[in-house]
């Protein structure tokens, strides 16, 4: 079987929607769903003129794709989903992590707030992750006149470009090829508005890669378990399982009757799924799964080695349907849950490249010097702007722009257009400030248009933050 890893750099901002708490929020994900992950990699190769392997690669027995989780800052650690067994004091008075599978406190307790958190190789807690978001805020037009709607107002979080995350895809039919694998791909939605650009690299991996294969050596005969994402097991009265239980570990194993599943200790929770037919238009039925990071411990009496084994097997395979879409991914004897207490920490940060990359198309354009006076107007222009929050923002609109055409002339033509309509949205004043840096006669390439606004852009960003 050929195991496949996937690193996507983010290039834009991208927003993966969560059901909202309230009707005008959108909170983001701090991953890329498979589904998601799926879907824009299946664009990609629409794209490319390659549909007849989307059944192959896309189709239900075809490969199974995880999420892309962040990638932490230390080259060896793990983000996983915070284990549902993993409490803190409910007072505060003590510091720091319990795991209940082997210590029971005897104050109260309650759930950790993260939803994923950074590990050792070893598997020991180290603290909680966040990746990197931005908050906007949007009023929403009206489709007739163009002109805001002043009680609709809505928020967007979004995570910052520039943020890794890995995927991990198993081929047992070995149908996908890296070349095919490897490029651009668009996430999310939003597209127009310079959102959802990433890079997708591609490597060989071995099984010990996967973060759920790092293994303990757990004591006895005792299985632990926790779920890397949500599981969609149907139940045997038509409906699913919403937590773990001896029946339902017993149907997953396929043991006899005569076995037992003895001492459950069970933390899990359940969510629903829902979901979106892409090529009909339509929703898909919705599910409900035991959410990402339920975890069990157990035993196994009356069953033969033999049986035993294969038992786990088909554990370590994953659990429940949909499992090509990266549902039901398990981590079998994981380590981190045979860690017992740890010191909680401050929340850490993604990894970002480390090294700046070489802008593209330079090297063919021109020499250092003409670069430096490129990088001298990119500075002017920052300068000029800083104080006047909403060019800046048309400035960022601009420079992602500016990465999906080929010429300046289709940037001079958009930032014309955005400005001649009736209502300009200050894009009027945004090309009274910003039109001499796009129409410049040494800006001739479109590389250095690209290197212009997209530096002025980061040295005086949306967010108002300098650099």
């Amino acid at each position: 079987m050929a195991l496949w890893k996937l690193t996507i750099t983010l290039e834009e901002p991208f927003c993966c929607a969560q059901r909202p708490l309230e009707g005008n929020e959108t909170p983001t994900t701090h991953l890329i769903p498979a589904t998601n992950l799926r879907g824009a990699i299946a664009a990609a190769l629409a794209w490319k003129g390659r549909t007849d392997l989307l059944p192959q690669w896309f189709g239900l027995q075809g490969p199974r794709w995880s999420p892309a989780w962040p990638v932490a800052g230390g080259e060896d650690d793990l983000v996983i989903p915070t284990p549902l067994c993993w409490m803190r004091d409910k007072s505060g008075k003590v510091e720091g992590i319990r795991n209940l599978f082997l210590d029971r406190p005897s104050q109260p307790w309650q759930r950790l707030d993260a939803t994923l958190w950074v590990v050792s190789p070893g598997g020991s807690p180290k603290d909680a992750f966040r990746v990197r978001t931005e908050t906007q805020m949007h009023v929403a037009l009206d489709y007739e006149r163009q002109a805001s709607r002043r009680t609709a107002l809505y928020s967007r979080t979004e995570i910052l470009p520039g943020q890794e995350f890995h995927s991990w895809v198993e081929d047992a039919g070995g149908s996908l090829t890296k070349d095919l694998l490897e490029g651009e791909v668009f996430l999310g939605k939003r597209r127009t508005a310079g959102s959802g650009l990433a890079i997708v690299a591609v490597q060989q991996a071995s099984e010990q890669d996967t973060p759920w294969r790092i293994l303990a050596d757990p004591p006895g005969d005792q299985v632990c378990l926790q779920l890397m994402t949500d599981a969609i097991v149907p139940a045997p009265n038509g409906g699913y399982w919403r937590g773990f239980s001896e029946e339902m570990l017993k149907q997953v194993m396929a043991l006899p009757e005569t076995s037992l599943v003895a001492g459950l200790q069970a933390f899990s929770d359940s969510r629903a799924v829902p979901g979106w037919a892409g090529k009909w238009g339509l929703p898909r039925e919705q599910a409900v799964a035991i959410r990402a990071g339920s975890a069990c411990r157990f035993e196994l009496e009356g069953v033969a080695k033999e049986t035993r084994e294969s038992a786990l097997d088909r554990l370590k395979q994953g659990i429940g349907i949909r499992r090509v879409e990266g549902f039901g991914i398990v981590a079998l004897q994981p380590a981190w849950l045979g860690e017992q207490t740890s010191q909680e920490k401050q929340p850490a940060q993604m990894r970002f490249e480390s090294e700046a990359r070489d802008w593209p198309g330079f090297e063919d354009v021109m020499g250092h010097k003409e670069q430096q006076s490129l990088a001298n107007k990119a500075a002017e222009c920052a300068q000029q702007i800083f104080k006047d929050k909403d060019t800046r923002r048309k400035l960022g609109a601009l420079a992602a722009y500016s990465a999906r055409v080929e010429n300046n002339a289709d940037v001079t033509r958009y930032l014309r257009d955005m400005a001649g309509r009736i209502h300009d949205r200050g894009w009027k004043h945004a090309e009274e400030q910003l039109g001499r840096y796009v129409k410049h006669t040494e800006v001739v390439d479109i590389h250095a248009l690209r290197f212009v606004l997209g530096a002025a852009s980061w040295l005086a960003p949306p967010d108002g933050g300098g650099r």
